[in-house]
């Protein structure tokens, strides 16, 4: 009797499901004991891929520029190719392994989006890479792709991937370290009625607010709460860091309004920054100079000197001075 107990609660537990994952814990350990043949040879498999997608999506390749001019039979000789592939099974393998901590495999892949958002990339490339995936895993898994473990990954991936594309699709300019600070600094009624708040799109309070606020579920931590708002359309998505300052300082938290808008702020600037920082680099590699009617781009060090008074922009990377000047 007790051998039949064991063995009908274990079969229970495979087929519970986890509904913040939509995967039952089968299928969780069928995604993780297959995925443990990819950690056998991380370097094979993620060149196999990479190499995959760049063959279906050719355009692709000239958005890495450390390879971008590499054929394509030489990449996988590529110490740094290896290493960009090498990055990217490993950052996937992470997100397996915290199946069992929902929450951490969120922020995982909040930050990983966050980093590729910031360079350019979209849903559409993300969920072409989804399916060159799932094209290679029947020759990598081999027999142990069975209609289960087929399934299970395809569920993955759609979860995965569509995390992806919601932070993508979020609010403009708040990031998750920012998102972070706000639920560490609000009690819980205060976030339950931000949050309450934030749905309506009156300027004013509305007078059902404590209405509304009852409706948000006191189990669920402030921070995914913030997270779904952050990235739902329909709400946070596509806005900007304003509608949250807006309604902070109408729940008299303006320490936090204007924490939150100074380091936006600053966010945008080091943005701005990267993003020229990275074109003068390219400009320099390639030894290019152009010029417009309006402005002049070259080496402060050389012929730029001479507009010392008429500087508009400064920017100085580890190699050299550049200036914007009038001309």
């Amino acid at each position: 009797m007790a051998l039949f107990r064991g063995l009908f609660d274990f079969f229970l537990n495979d087929n519970k499901l986890d509904e913040k994952l939509g995967l039952t814990e089968k299928q969780k350990k069928l995604v993780q004991n297959t995925w443990a043949i990819v950690r056998k040879d991380e370097v094979s498999v993620g060149v196999a891929l990479v190499i995959a997608f760049f063959k279906q999506y050719p355009e692709s390749q000239k958005e890495f520029k450390s390879f971008k001019d590499v054929p394509l039979d030489e990449l996988p000789k590529n110490k740094r190719f290896q290493a960009h592939c090498i990055n990217i099974v490993a950052t996937l393998g992470k997100v397996i392994e915290q199946m069992h901590d929902p929450e951490l495999m969120e922020a995982s892949l909040i930050n990983f989006t966050e980093k590729h958002k910031a360079r350019g990339q979209t849903p559409e490339q993300f969920e072409n890479l989804k399916q060159v995936i799932l094209a290679a895993f029947p020759s990598l898994f081999g027999k142990q792709y069975t209609s289960e473990v087929q399934e299970a990954w395809k569920k993955t991936l759609d979860l995965i991937f569509s995390r992806i594309c919601q932070v993508i699709h979020g609010t403009i300019d708040v990031n998750l370290s920012e998102l972070e600070y706000l639920a560490a600094r609000l009690s819980l009624v205060e976030c339950r009625r931000l949050i309450a708040a934030l749905h309506y799109t009156t300027y004013d309070l509305p007078s059902s607010l404590a209405e509304a606020e009852r409706k948000v579920d006191e189990e669920i931590p402030c921070l995914r709460l913030l997270l779904h708002w952050n990235s739902s359309p329909e709400e946070g998505r596509g806005k900007t860091h304003a509608a949250i300052v807006h309604r902070l300082r109408q729940l008299n938290r303006n320490d936090l309004a204007d924490w939150l808008g100074k380091t936006t702020f600053k966010q945008l600037g080091k943005d701005l920054d990267n993003a020229i920082t990275l074109s003068f680099d390219e400009l320099a590699e390639e030894e290019m100079e152009t010029s417009t009617s309006a402005f002049h781009i070259a080496n402060y060090t050389q012929s730029c000197a001479k507009h010392d008074q008429n500087i508009l922009y400064r920017m100085q990377n580890s190699h050299k001075i550049y200036l914007i000047c009038k001309v």
